[in-house]
């Protein structure tokens, strides 16, 4: 499968690419529907962030406008796109442990900012604050979950023209006598 030239789906595949070469067992997954299924909700199954584009008010970003119109395919505009992460974490030595448990959230959220930092080479700004939401849990024994939404910000492209673009020849220099 092509991965779409999407924030949310490029964010996901590089992280998942970090992950792997970290050897970080959590799975990465995107989409509206993920944060809703119950599949953390088991020995085993947690351990992993969900990646939803927006928010649950529905705001989805920012268009911006581009000035670099020099290339082909020219960018047309910037999308800043707002996503949502939730990040889910178990430690399975002591499931009740409720301390362990935010230790594991907490471990994994560091990877993924540590991957984030990697794969969209995002850094916090110091005088930004990102608010981190803990989810209330249903049963402490399968794990603790928390998120928070970052923009991603990159370009979105017109079409690709078949034009030759002129390009300016600089004479040669000549030699010095």
């Amino acid at each position: 499968m092509t991965t779409p030239n999407t924030a949310p789906s490029l964010v996901a595949q590089r992280m998942r690419d970090f992950f792997t070469a970290k050897s970080i067992t959590a799975n990465v997954v995107v989409g509206w529907r993920e944060p809703g299924k119950r599949i953390n909700q088991g020995p085993g199954q947690a351990n992993r962030v969900v990646i939803t584009p927006g928010d649950d008010a529905g705001n989805g970003g920012r268009l911006v406008g581009t000035r670099k119109m020099t290339t082909n395919p020219a960018p047309i505009a910037t999308f800043a796109a707002l996503l949502t992460f939730s990040v889910w974490a178990h430690d399975p030595t002591n499931p009740n442990d409720e301390e362990l448990q935010i230790v594991a959230t907490w471990q994994l959220l560091e990877n993924v900012l540590r991957a984030l930092r990697w794969t969209v080479q995002a850094d916090a700004k110091t005088q930004e604050q990102v608010p981190v939401k803990w989810t209330k849990p249903v049963d402490r024994s399968f794990g603790r979950e928390l998120s928070f939404q970052l923009v991603v910000s990159g370009p979105l492209f017109g079409e690709t023209y078949n034009v030759v673009m002129p390009t300016v020849i600089s004479p040669p220099t000549p030699p010095e006598t």
